[in-house]
């Protein structure tokens, strides 16, 4: 009695062995995967073949009197998540170094058109300049979101001037460039802002696509930045181990 009582613990030890052993691996597995993963370049944020979603705050470099909403205590709860703002007062022409800049990978060559989740908590027409060189606003760079047509609200804009986001063919060109294949920095500047942070645009979500008739919606900016397996948080590689412990 005494031998079988002896080997069923040691058959129940070798069993809660290759237990271990075996989450073990899987958890070295999941790691060297991730590791594979952060080799591949800037992951930044969630890519289909034909759309790119950014979440605002989600930037890889910011400069200057930009920030964060959370960072300087304004929430929107109608914002899809996190947003950018101006924190200090500026005006057309001042072009002063306040930026946030994004690096995306572009998954093919073409052409690319650029849309912003934008809002003007007071309606008073405020903009941001997009500079697609990353290295400093032109007088010549795109305005984001000059408009005072849907302000107060969020409002999805790829237009050049006074128009919000319509049709193609109703309203002023798309914000539209010619990129390659492979990593693409930009960066997103003040341009006009009041100085009370409170009435300062909003820009909550970025989007570039190369289907020029595609005109986005809340619905699918949350399904697209939604569901990442790896995700990057300001540049940096986001694990938890508590999803590492999901792994039994």
């Amino acid at each position: 009695m005494t031998d079988n009582l002896e080997l069923d613990a040691e058959e129940q030890d070798l069993l809660d062995f290759q237990r271990k052993r075996e989450v073990t691996m899987k958890r070295a597995l999941l790691l060297a995967f991730i590791s594979f993963v952060a080799l591949l370049g800037p992951l930044s944020f969630k890519a289909s073949s034909n759309k790119i979603w950014v979440q605002a705050e989600d930037y890889t470099k910011s400069e200057g009197s930009m920030a964060r909403g959370s960072d300087v205590g304004i929430k929107d709860d109608e914002a899809i998540g996190d947003f950018i703002l101006p924190t200090k007062a500026c005006v057309p022409g001042d072009n002063p170094e306040w930026y946030i800049q994004y690096t995306v990978n572009i998954p093919r060559d073409g052409k690319w058109f650029l849309w912003g989740n934008y809002k003007h908590p007071d309606g008073g027409g405020y903009s941001f300049c997009f500079d697609k060189t990353g290295k400093g606003p032109n007088p010549g760079d795109p305005r984001l979101y000059n408009s005072t047509m849907a302000g107060k609200a969020w409002c999805w804009d790829s237009s050049l001037e006074l128009a919000d986001a319509s049709p193609v063919g109703t309203v002023d060109p798309r914000i539209e460039m010619d990129l390659r294949n492979g990593s693409f920095t930009f960066r997103i500047y003040a341009r006009e802002a009041p100085g009370n942070i409170q009435n300062s645009p909003r820009m909550d979500v970025i989007l570039l696509t190369n289907e020029i008739e595609y005109i986005p919606t809340n619905e699918d900016a949350v399904s697209g930045l939604k569901a990442k397996a790896v995700s990057y948080h300001h540049g940096k590689l986001a694990i938890t181990w508590g999803a590492l412990r999901e792994i039994r």
